[in-house]
């Protein structure tokens, strides 16, 4: 059985129930630990194991956790699938030491890879729901292609192709639509935003994430 294969037949078996409750926000969620107890029966059954690991990037000013979730297949060595999630510590978190500020942000960084990974859908969760009434927003549209540019004057009046991949990032981390964003800013695409106002969209951008984050946690 390819890696691929092995990958399917647990993602189609895998059962990762919400067992935990939030009782401030009162929604049912899953931790990154519901999911690895979930599937370790069924990574023995197909004779693979996950590995989890961390990057710290460093986005303009910001930091993120980087988290990779590795499907690794033991009988083909060397075969393996992989998916990423991104997660920025919250700059307002008071009461924790920053050790923990950074294993609490590792920890959700790593549950959504590992959802990327297993197709373990938060889509419908309550704080998803919540998310969207904020930021009126549907999840899940991909960002558009960046447009050419036709001169080197152009690159003077839009945002870089570095800023562009940030900007990309946020979107997804946000789960903001590239629709939504093009129409708050009047661009018909996303390569499209004046360079003057790229600190002004990576604050809306941020402001959306923490809006998530808090209710997932």
């Amino acid at each position: 059985m390819k890696v691929n294969e092995k990958l399917l037949q647990v993602q189609t078996k895998l059962k990762a129930p919400k067992g935990r409750e939030n009782t401030f926000g009162k929604y049912a969620y899953r931790s990154c630990e519901d999911i690895l107890e979930a599937v370790k029966p069924l990574l023995a059954e197909v004779k693979a194991y996950i590995k989890l690991t961390d990057q710290i990037m460093q986005i303009g000013d910001r930091y993120y956790v980087n988290a990779t979730a590795w499907f690794v297949d033991c009988e083909n060595e060397g075969e393996m699938i992989s998916a990423d999630a991104f997660a920025r510590e919250d700059d307002d978190k008071k009461g924790m030491q920053p050790a923990q500020l950074s294993g609490a942000t590792s920890s959700y960084a790593r549950k959504y890879a590992l959802g990327g990974l297993l197709l373990v859908d938060d889509q419908k969760d309550f704080d998803t729901d919540e998310f969207k009434k904020e930021t009126d927003a549907r999840a899940g549209k991909a960002v558009q292609k960046p447009k050419k540019k036709d001169n080197a004057d152009d690159l003077d009046k839009f945002v870089t192709d570095a800023q562009l991949k940030t900007l990309e990032m946020l979107l997804e981390r946000a789960n903001v639509p590239a629709d939504k964003f093009n129409s708050i800013f009047k661009l018909t695409v996303l390569s499209e935003l004046p360079a003057d106002k790229y600190d002004d969209a990576v604050h809306k951008l941020e402001e959306a994430i923490k809006i998530k984050e808090k209710g997932d946690r």
